[in-house]
């Protein structure tokens, strides 16, 4: 058995890992070898590579879409809450409730918590899988942008009502924006991990496609209709939830396509290393 040292392109033997190995756990020494040096060995990198080009052949759209296309929900609603401002404010923060300072607070509340939903959604895919990430991230922005459609109002509900559903606006905006900040690494890093080399940059610019640019166009084409069909008061009335209620279609049909992906090959080799060190653990504290 030889292998590459990290320090020289040369090949050595390595005596000392084989020796110290138990008949039966070759392979394990090997894995914990590459381990220790941080080094993939050159053909587990081909058969990476080789797996992803016969992806890449059966159709990588199917895999590379619902992960992009994750961005477009997660960022159509914050488009159309910026064209509906004035609706919002209308609802939520007149009459002494805050005014325009209280429509710009909802905006920073988002972004305030995204790092943290960075941290916390790429430590669950790490730890549980990038599918079951995104798949958590779109579930949690699709149920706080639906909810927000129904939540009670000052201008329909009165006071207490209207108390009740300012607080539960700043919470759910809360929610879509730590599943933002896990939104866009998540997809980035199962884009990554199934793409071929050769279409990297491609595959991962749907991300900006479907996202910041998608959704914008979509929301401002959806705000633009309903605003023209119906009269202000109207729009200050209902009108406005109408989108919060309608993302449930295209949210719907990108968390039930994430379903149906498949784990990527560098997660599922990184899981059976950590079941074989846990073996070898195991294994040692028996001896």
């Amino acid at each position: 058995c030889r292998f590459f040292s990290s320090s020289s392109p040369g090949p050595r033997t390595c005596s000392k890992v084989l020796v110290s190995a138990r008949a039966g756990r070759y392979r394990l020494a090997c894995s914990l070898y590459w381990a220790m040096v941080a080094q993939v060995p050159p053909g587990l990198v081909d058969r990476r590579e080789s797996r992803k080009e016969d992806i890449d052949a059966r159709g990588a759209l199917r895999m590379i879409l619902p992960a992009a296309a994750g961005s477009f929900i997660e960022f159509y609603e914050f488009a159309f809450f910026a064209y509906l401002s004035s609706e919002m404010t209308a609802n939520f923060f007149a009459h002494g409730h805050g005014g325009s300072l209280g429509t710009w607070a909802s905006f920073a509340v988002t972004f305030t918590v995204r790092p943290v939903g960075g941290a916390v959604f790429g430590w669950l895919a790490d730890r549980f899988g990038r599918r079951l990430a995104m798949q958590t991230t779109i579930a949690c922005m699709l149920a706080a942008t639906v909810l927000q459609g129904l939540l009670p109002t000052f201008y329909c509900c009165g006071e207490v009502a209207g108390g009740f559903g300012l607080v539960a606006m700043f919470f759910l905006r809360a929610i879509q924006g730590l599943s933002a900040g896990g939104e866009l690494s998540t997809a980035a890093v199962y884009i990554a991990e199934v793409s071929p080399r050769r279409r990297l940059g491609l595959n991962l610019s749907w991300i900006s496609v479907t996202g910041a640019f998608g959704a914008a166009c979509v929301g401002s084409v959806v705000v633009v209709c309903l605003q023209a069909a119906l009269s202000r008061e109207q729009m200050v009335l209902w009108g406005w939830r109408l989108p919060y209620l309608t993302a449930l279609v295209p949210g719907l049909a990108v968390f039930l396509a994430r379903g149906s992906l498949a784990e990527t090959p560098e997660f599922e080799e990184m899981r059976r290393a950590n079941a074989g060190a846990a073996a070898a653990d195991d294994a040692g504290v028996e001896g």
